[in-house]
C-alpha cells in the first residue's frame, strides 16, 4: 500500500526534481519509504515515483520504482493471492529475487501480458513502463478500490494516488472542470471518471489506459465489467446450499485480506456486514481479532451495538466516542484529506476510527459493498414498488408518456423545485426496458433538481444524458438499480471517503465483500435470496445469524449519521457565514452570490427544503479556499 505518481513528459522539460515533489505530497500513504525513477533512451522521457507504507516484504527489497528488465512499475494495493500465483510462475522458470506483490506481477506482465490481470485477487493501481513496446500501463482494479487521477496537457501526461501530487508538480494548471463542479453538486461527489480539475480523469473501474510514447496515442481498455455479470445462468442452488458456498467464499476472502507482515484489525460497526467478517474471521482465529468502533455523543450510535457483537464473538475491542467538538475540529481538515470536494458527512467518523485503528495496527478490514451486492438499502423496497407501478404503463405508450411528461415540466414555475424534479425524473425514467427504467429512477432520486443547479451554476447549461447502462432483458429492475450503485456509489463515494482517511494516517483498508468472486457469485443468485419482497439482505443475514443471535441483530439498518444540519445552524453558523460570505463566493467566482446566500438565509431561517445542498456549498467553499483557481 503506498502513494504512486509520475509524469510522462514528451516535451523532456522534467526531471528527477519534479517526481520527487509529487512523491512528496503524498508521504501521509507511504510514510516508510520512497524513491524515484527516471526513464530516458525511449521516445521520450518517463518519471515513476513511490511513497511506501511497508506490508509485505518489509526489507529494502520490496521498495519501489521496482524494474525487471524492460519493465518498471510503481504500484499501490496488495495482490493477495500472489503467494500462488508466484508459485506457478516458479514453476515456468522464473526466478525472484523478493518476497513482494510487486515483483509478481512484474514476472505476470512478463508471461502473460496485459491479460495477466485476469488472475489477480487484489485491490490495485498501477503504472507499468514497457521500454521494449515503448508502451506505459495506466491499470485500476475491478471495482476501483484504489485510485488513480491522470493529468493530460499539450506535451506532458501526470499521474498520482491524489491529486495533491498532481498539483506539486509545475506542468499541472489546477483550472476547474464545469463539468467536474456540476456533478460535485449534483452527488456530493465528482462521479465516474470525471475530476474537478480540467484535462483531469480518474481511470476508472476495470479499466486500464495504455499509450503509446511512439504516436502519443492512448487506448482505454475496460477489462472487467460489472454488468456483464449479470449475463450469466443463475445458479440452480437451494437456499441452504448457496448459504454455504457464499459463506466459504466469504471467508476465503477474510482470510486473504489477514495476509500481512504488519498488525491487522477489523472496523466494527454493529451492523450485519462488518458483523459478518468479524464472525467469520474470529471463529477460526487463534488469538483475539482487534476490532475498532466509533460512538457518537451526538446522533446515531452504534457502538453498543458493536460492543454487544465484539463481547459475544470474543474480539480485542477498542473504542472511542466522539464528542461535537472532535467533529467539529475534524469538518476543518476535510479539504486537506479530501483534495477533491467531497461532502459524505460520514467521512468524519471513517477519519476518526482511521486514527484510532492505526494506534494500533497497520492493516484494517472495512465490510463495505454488502448493500449493493446483498440489496440491503431501504431505498431498493421503494424503487421496487415505484417500479411496480410504472410497468403498468405499456411499453409503447412510455414514449408518448415521457415526452408529455417533460413537456409538463418546463410549464411549471421555476420555484416549485420539487414537483419539477419528480416530474422530469419520471420522464426521462419511462422507456421500455424495466431494467433501464428502474436505474433512472433510482439514480434521478438521488440527485439535486437540476433547475436549481441551474440557478447556482451560471456558468454551466449543459444538458445531463440520463444512464444508458445496457443490462440483461429479463433482469431484476431493482438488481439493476443495485447495478448502478455498485458502479458508482460505491466506487466514487464510500471507498473514496475510506481510501483517503485510511491513507491519511498511513493506514491500509482492504475490503474483503469486494473481492471479485463474491460480486460474480452474488450476480448469479436468485434475486429473492437477496430480497424476498420481506426481508432484504437476506442472504447475508442468514449467515451471520448462524454465528450472532437474530435477536441482537433485529434493528433498523442505521450507519454513521451525525446532526450536520444541526450543526450548521448552532455551532457551525459563524464559520458557515465566514466561509460563504458575499465576498467569499465573489471570489470564486463559481457559484452565484445571490442564489447561495438567499439559500443559505432561508436554511438559517429554517425554510430551505434541499437542506443537504447547504452542506455542499460549504463543502466547496472550504475546499475552494485551501484548493481552488477560481474560474476567468
Amino acid at each position: 500500500m503506498c502513494g504512486i505518481a509520475g509524469f510522462v513528459d514528451f516535451a523532456g522539460r522534467l526531471g528527477e526534481p519534479d517526481v520527487r515533489s509529487m512523491v512528496a505530497s503524498l508521504r501521509h500513504r507511504g510514510p516508510d519509504d520512497e524513491d524515484v525513477l527516471v526513464i530516458d533512451g525511449l521516445a521520450t522521457r518517463v518519471g515513476l515515483g513511490h511513497a511506501r507504507l511497508s506490508i509485505l516484504d518489509l526489507t529494502v527489497a520490496g521498495r519501489q520504482p521496482m524494474c525487471r528488465g524492460p519493465l518498471s512499475i510503481v504500484f499501490n494495493g496488495e495482490i493477495y493471492n500472489y503467494r500462488e500465483i508466484r508459485k506457478e510462475l516458479i514453476a515456468r522458470g522464473h526466478a525472484f529475487q523478493t518476497e513482494s506483490d510487486t515483483e509478481v506481477i512484474l514476472h505476470s506482465f512478463s508471461e502473460w501480458g496485459i491479460r495477466c490481470l485476469d488472475r489477480f485477487i487484489g485491490m490495485f493501481a498501477f503504472v507499468l513502463c514497457d521500454a521494449r513496446s515503448e508502451q506505459v500501463y495506466f491499470v485500476r482494479d475491478r471495482v476501483g478500490v484504489k485510485p488513480l487521477y491522470v493529468y493530460q496537457h499539450q506535451d506532458c501526461w501526470l499521474f498520482g494516488s491524489e491529486l495533491k501530487a498532481l498539483r506539486a508538480n509545475q506542468a499541472f494548471d489546477a483550472q476547474v472542470s464545469q463539468s467536474g463542479l456540476r456533478s460535485f453538486f449534483e452527488n456530493g461527489y465528482v462521479a465516474d471518471d470525471g475530476c474537478i480539475y480540467e484535462n483531469c480523469n480518474k481511470v476508472d473501474a476495470g479499466t486500464y489506459w495504455v499509450l503509446s510514447l511512439k504516436t502519443r496515442r492512448c487506448e482505454r481498455v475496460l477489462w472487467w465489467d460489472y454488468a456483464r455479470l449479470h449475463e450469466a445462468p443463475k445458479l440452480a442452488l437451494e437456499f441452504e446450499d448457496a448459504a454455504d458456498a457464499l459463506e466459504a467464499l466469504l471467508k476465503s476472502a477474510c482470510d486473504y485480506r489477514m495476509v500481512a507482515d504488519v498488525p491487522v484489525g477489523v472496523f466494527l460497526s454493529g451492523g450485519y456486514d462488518s458483523t459478518a467478517v468479524v464472525s467469520l474471521l474470529q471463529s477460526a482465529a487463534s488469538s483475539r481479532i482487534k476490532t475498532f468502533t466509533i460512538g457518537f455523543t451526538e446522533g446515531n450510535d452504534e457502538a453498543p451495538h458493536a460492543r454487544a457483537t465484539a463481547r459475544l464473538l470474543g474480539t480485542d475491542h477498542h473504542e472511542l466516542y466522539c464528542s461535537p467538538a472532535d467533529a467539529l475540529q475534524t469538518i476543518s481538515q476535510l479539504p486537506e484529506v479530501y483534495d477533491e470536494p467531497f461532502a459524505d458527512s460520514s467521512a468524519i467518523p471513517t477519519l476518526l476510527v482511521s486514527r484510532l485503528a492505526r494506534n494500533s495496527v497497520k492493516v484494517a478490514l472495512s465490510a463495505d459493498g454488502g448493500d449493493e451486492l446483498f440489496c440491503g438499502y431501504d431505498s431498493y423496497p421503494t424503487t421496487a414498488r415505484r417500479i411496480a407501478r410504472m410497468s403498468l404503463i405499456p411499453p409503447g405508450l412510455r414514449g408518448v408518456a415521457s415526452r408529455s411528461l417533460k413537456v409538463a415540466e418546463h410549464l411549471l414555475p421555476k420555484s416549485r423545485h420539487a414537483l419539477r424534479h419528480q416530474i422530469l425524473g419520471l420522464g426521462e425514467s419511462l422507456v421500455p426496458n424495466n431494467a433501464l427504467m428502474a436505474q433512472r429512477l433510482h439514480e434521478r432520486s438521488k440527485k439535486v433538481p437540476r433547475s436549481m443547479l441551474d440557478q447556482l451554476l451560471p456558468g454551466d447549461r449543459e444538458s445531463r444524458i440520463p444512464s444508458q447502462q445496457r443490462w440483461p432483458r429479463g433482469m431484476d429492475p431493482v438488481e439493476a438499480a443495485m447495478g448502478l450503485d455498485y458502479q458508482t456509489y460505491l466506487k466514487d463515494d464510500i471507498l473514496t471517503k475510506v481510501d483517503r482517511a485510511t491513507m491519511s494516517v498511513g493506514l491500509e483498508g482492504r475490503e474483503p465483500l469486494l473481492d471479485h468472486r463474491v460480486a460474480e457469485f452474488a450476480a448469479r443468485l436468485p434475486f429473492d435470496f437477496k430480497y424476498d419482497g420481506y426481508t432484504t439482505k437476506r442472504i447475508l443475514k442468514h449467515i451471520v445469524h448462524r454465528h450472532v443471535p437474530k435477536e441482537m441483530m433485529t434493528r433498523p439498518k442505521a450507519g454513521f449519521s451525525l446532526p450536520i444540519m444541526k450543526w450548521l445552524r448552532g455551532e457551525l453558523s459563524e464559520l458557515l457565514s465566514e466561509t460563504c460570505s458575499p465576498d467569499q463566493l465573489r471570489n470564486s467566482n463559481i457559484l452565484d452570490p445571490h442564489v447561495a446566500e438567499s439559500w443559505i438565509k432561508s436554511f438559517k431561517d429554517g425554510r430551505f427544503h434541499y437542506s443537504p445542498l447547504i452542506w455542499r456549498i460549504f463543502i466547496y467553499q472550504l475546499w475552494a479556499v485551501r484548493w481552488s483557481k477560481p474560474l476567468p
